[in-house]
């Protein structure tokens, strides 16, 4: 008989098979109880996935032979508190009995076995035990120790995650829940190498999501963000708003809604013009000394540049050299974002006739604000774990496109500059699929 048989037979069968008439049936038994632990994982929490499990399980005892030893084993885990029907989020509440043998399951944690014993024997080969069977043999006096931990680390995961939906209430129109961000945690087991990177890996999840929380933007945080730096440009006379068509078509529910709250809360008359449209504009307009011409190109987020780069030189500037020189003289051209890094202003300044003077940007992305900046870790060994985990998702965009490393999340998308691991839909690895808090659309 195994080990792990050996630990559910004293912990669980002993205290009601004695009472069993038909004792050839008491290693099948045995297997079946473990099966069951195993199902549900061992638990003192259960989620409503390990939940789902178990019911499926106490619904096929109807045509089992031995379901009168199913009934009683459930009864008496019942009884001593040793599964739990109650959401994951509810704190463990449970002492360990010196006379009463526990095999436990956190719920902080469900990859971890833990067999809670006074028996000398085995806390004498506890490293034999863990190495063969993956499991943690403790005394009672560690193992209180141990649920008191986990209850820390719970009521602390609980906090961050109120805190979170107390800022980002809601994504793409859909509202947030607990549970969400609960079965976002959870899905990293799955991922992850045993228990113990689990935890690290969790750890530096909500890390992240505590800090996301800072920087993410509704459609009514970004209306005032632009216009915030249009303020500072509107003396100008003759001004016209520009979007690149690529812009407008990734984000148009927003520039919509910009547009119209614009108009009315900032009492303007914004039109947006397409980039694909402007030119053919300014070639209907008298532009002299007398009558200066300013375009504005808006844009809600900016990463490193490139991107708008490409946009400009692509969408716009042959077309605007075409334009008359001395017209040219007298046309100012602005860019005002939302959002924008501080190398992209270096970047665009270099590639465009945009001075660097002109970008403008409301909230400046720097080093600080990075998801990987080592003073916002406290333990950079933790760190190097969750970025090689990044990796292993996806090797492509784990630090953000272009390396960006931004935890910046939009009320209407998520900008691809932000960490994949937030974004990302089509991950999957070895058949099980990666579910995003943010999926970009």
């Amino acid at each position: 008989m195994s080990f792990q048989e050996l630990t559910i037979y004293k912990n669980i069968i002993q205290m009601f098979i004695d009472e069993s008439e038909d004792t050839s049936n008491h290693l099948n038994c045995v297997n079946f109880m473990g099966n069951i632990l195993e199902c549900c994982k061992n638990v003192i929490c259960s989620n409503d996935l390990i939940k789902q499990d178990f019911e499926r399980i106490e619904s096929q005892t109807e045509h089992i032979y031995f379901k009168k030893f199913y009934d009683k084993w459930l009864k008496e885990m019942n009884k001593r508190k040793k599964i739990i029907k109650k959401p994951i989020e509810i704190p463990i509440e449970i002492e360990c009995e010196s006379d009463d043998l526990k095999y436990y399951q956190t719920a902080f944690n469900t990859n971890d076995k833990i067999f809670v014993t006074q028996n000398q024997n085995f806390l004498n080969v506890k490293n034999e035990i863990f190495n063969e069977y993956g499991i943690r043999t403790l005394n009672i006096k560690e193992a209180n120790k141990q649920v008191l931990e986990f209850q820390h680390k719970i009521l602390t995961e609980d906090q961050i995650l109120q805190e979170f939906l107390q800022i980002i209430q809601k994504y793409q129109n859909q509202p947030f829940q607990l549970s969400d961000l609960k079965q976002f945690l959870d899905q990293i087991k799955y991922f992850t190498q045993n228990s113990e990177h689990n935890i690290v890996i969790r750890e530096c999840m909500l890390n992240i999501l505590k800090r996301v929380k800072n920087y993410y933007f509704t459609f009514d945080d970004m209306t005032e963000m632009i216009n915030r730096q249009i303020d500072e440009i509107l003396p100008e006379k003759g001004y016209n708003f520009v979007v690149f068509d690529e812009t407008w078509d990734k984000s148009n529910n927003f520039w919509t809604y910009f547009m119209k709250k614009t108009n009315q809360s900032y009492n303007r008359n914004i039109q947006i013009i397409k980039s694909s449209e402007i030119i053919d504009k300014l070639n209907t307009i008298e532009i002299n000394e007398d009558n200066k011409q300013v375009l504005i190109f808006i844009d809600d987020i900016i990463g490193s540049g490139n991107s708008y780069v490409r946009l400009f030189l692509n969408n716009f500037n042959s077309d605007y050299n075409e334009i008359d020189q001395l017209k040219r003289n007298y046309i100012r051209l602005y860019l005002v974002g939302g959002i924008g890094s501080l190398e992209s202003k270096i970047f665009i300044s270099r590639n465009t006739p945009i001075i660097e003077d002109r970008i403008r940007y409301s909230k400046v992305i720097r080093k600080e604000d990075r998801a990987f900046y080592e003073s916002n870790w406290s333990d950079s060994s933790k760190l190097e774990k969750f970025k090689n985990f990044l990796k292993i998702l996806d090797n492509d965009y784990w630090n953000g496109f272009g390396g960006q490393e931004f935890i910046v999340v939009l009320e209407w998308n998520t900008p691809n500059n932000t960490i994949s691991c937030l974004w990302k839909n089509n991950i999957k690895i070895n058949g099980r699929k990666w579910t995003p808090l943010f999926p970009r659309s």
